[in-house]
């Protein structure tokens, strides 16, 4: 009946899944129930620092495309993956080849149902790499995994959640017209943008 994803370097705190499970048993409309903060420690085990999950908590929301356009506007650090799920919502997730597919993911099971958070510390978390985000985003684009030689990787992320919503069922035609006014907000696409014509005219120079 419930789901959860593992990290094979990560840590659960005790109670962690008992806690998790008792809040979905009481709140049926609740399909992941997520911890509120969380450790993250290095490769030994130290404590680096305390750290909130990102806040995509839809309580009390009954739009699909509003809940999930809390968890692409704020979404940061993808601790909220190791929440635990509704089997059969966590069955229904897709798996795509994008920087960030548990983005994806997160913002995928807010269409079928509110998004909790509980107030415990949930898990241990170890940073292997320790890399600022404009560093991680340049060893993706080095490795080529995702294609593309310029251009903000994410974008290929966005267009697949803007395909999901446009073919969802769940989803009214009237929803999805307002999810179409609301893009550039909800994707935060002008940064996007800014950093892809940096990158671009970086490599046009080293070109000539």
């Amino acid at each position: 009946k419930y789901f959860t994803w593992l990290g094979g370097h990560d840590i659960l705190v005790d109670d962690y899944i008992a806690s998790s499970i008792e809040h979905l048993e009481k709140h049926p409309d609740a399909v992941l129930a997520y911890p509120r903060d969380a450790i993250f420690v290095d490769k030994n085990n130290q404590k680096i620092r305390d750290g909130a999950c990102s806040n995509i908590e839809s309580r009390n929301n009954t739009s699909p495309v509003s809940r999930m356009a809390v968890v692409v506007s704020n979404l940061v650090c993808c601790t909220n993956i190791h929440g635990v799920f509704i089997t059969s919502v966590a069955k229904k997730l897709p798996f795509e080849k994008v920087i960030g597919p548990d983005n994806l993911q997160l913002a995928v099971t807010a269409i079928f149902g509110e998004i909790h958070a509980i107030p415990i510390q949930g898990i241990r978390r170890k940073e292997i790499r320790v890399e600022t985000s404009d560093e991680r985003r340049k060893r993706w684009a080095k490795l080529k995994v995702f294609g593309g030689r310029w251009g903000h990787l994410y974008f290929a992320t966005n267009f697949k959640q803007f395909l999901i919503v446009m073919k969802s069922k769940e989803i009214s035609f009237f929803e999805k017209i307002k999810f179409c006014f609301r893009l550039p907000g909800v994707f935060k696409w002008r940064s996007c943008l800014k950093q892809s014509l940096f990158e671009m005219f970086a490599f046009l120079f080293q070109r000539s």
